[in-house]
């Protein structure tokens, strides 16, 4: 239960101490040693949430990630809001996942390395040796990698969804803003056709639509 001991000076800093078994660490590696480590690295992992791919599989698969077919201000917003959501807990499962994956990778490159001390033997046969000593974490390593991919996967269906809404509200606001103009542009021109228009120092009054082509008595 020494690795208890240790691994709760990782978590709380203030009882840190590199200096533990400093001597037995010095003697050169052993057997033994190698087996301590294995444990100390397996401790470490345990203090992770725990993941299963199955479980998170068929939560994604539970998931609406359709669009709105129709455009309506309401729906988008609840599908903008739904992904948001989702977003946040892809981000969350992903961080935890990625604890497990590179954990895996340093137990697996430091094991491999310090092992190598432990045997005896060609090069390639302490290679072997100490390749199956890292073996369990290359296997939990695949399985990490596979809730992985599969959170990537799905944040990037996520993202294309945001994109998109954002994609279909700056049409909808810009056709708004040019039926608004166009709407402006017919309202100024029947008002300027019976307001009187200055410009400068002339007045131009409108012309009267029903004497308009028609001459006065007074000019006959």
């Amino acid at each position: 239960m020494e690795n208890d001991k240790l691994i709760e000076s990782f978590i709380d800093w203030n009882k840190f101490d590199a200096n533990y078994k400093i001597y037995e660490r010095t003697g050169g590696i052993t057997k033994e040693q190698i087996e301590w480590e294995v444990d100390l690295w397996q401790r470490h992992l345990k203090l992770f949430p725990v993941m299963n791919y199955d479980e998170i599989a068929d939560e994604v698969n539970s998931w609406d990630l359709s669009l709105p077919t129709f455009f309506n201000f309401e729906e988008v917003a609840k599908t903008y809001a739904r992904n948001a959501n989702y977003k946040l807990r892809v981000a969350k499962l992903l961080s935890q996942v990625k604890n497990w994956t590179e954990t895996c990778e340093t137990a697996c490159k430091y094991l491999e390395e310090l092992s190598l001390g432990a045997f005896t033997g060609t090069a390639n046969d302490k290679k072997s040796c100490a390749k199956l000593i890292i073996k369990p974490f290359v296997h939990l390593k695949v399985q990490t990698l596979r809730i992985e991919n599969l959170l990537k996967e799905i944040n990037g269906c996520i993202t294309f969804n945001t994109d998109r809404i954002n994609s279909i509200l700056i049409q909808k606001q810009s056709e708004a803003k040019l039926n608004y103009k166009l709407m402006q542009d017919g309202e100024s021109s029947y008002y300027d056709a019976n307001e009187a228009i200055e410009d400068e120092d002339d007045i131009f009054l409108p012309v009267n639509k029903k004497n308009h082509g028609h001459k006065s008595k007074n000019q006959r």
